[in-house]
């Protein structure tokens, strides 16, 4: 999960997401199975199902020491990430761990976040996260 360290003085922040679409079109967080396409116009879940899609995130969730381990800053927020480099790294990453990805395919997309940003780090790479989300 990502290290937010600080609020952000601004109303929205566009960057990039690493994003599973489903064959019918919804689109869902490879970490959090949360499906974005209920949220385009409403606060994220406070708890959202943890039905993960892809295992590659399971220590950050379960371990809470782990370095990209929970934080209470992340409930409620998804981030993006400034670079898309660094999408494109995790991206990668994804497509390795998961070689069997069925029912549909990753993919990169510009994310706009808003309400309530904090900025941090996904490990070394810089994010923005938020309360809202829009994928676009």
């Amino acid at each position: 999960m990502c290290q937010l360290r600080e609020k952000l003085n601004k109303d929205t922040y566009t960057g990039f997401k690493v994003v599973f679409t489903r064959d019918d079109g919804k689109r869902f967080s490879p970490a959090t199975g949360l499906c974005y396409n209920s949220y385009r116009s409403k606060d994220l879940p406070m708890k959202p199902r943890s039905s993960k899609i892809s295992a590659y995130f399971n220590n950050a969730f379960l371990d809470p020491h782990a370095y990209h381990g929970y934080t209470i800053n992340m409930v409620g927020r998804s981030a993006v990430l400034k670079h898309r480099e660094h999408a494109e790294y995790l991206y990668d990453t994804l497509q390795i761990e998961e070689l069997l990805w069925t029912g549909g395919h990753l993919s990169i997309v510009e994310a706009t976040v808003s309400k309530d940003l904090m900025k941090g780090r996904y490990g070394s790479f810089p994010v923005v996260a938020g309360k809202r989300i829009r994928l676009h």
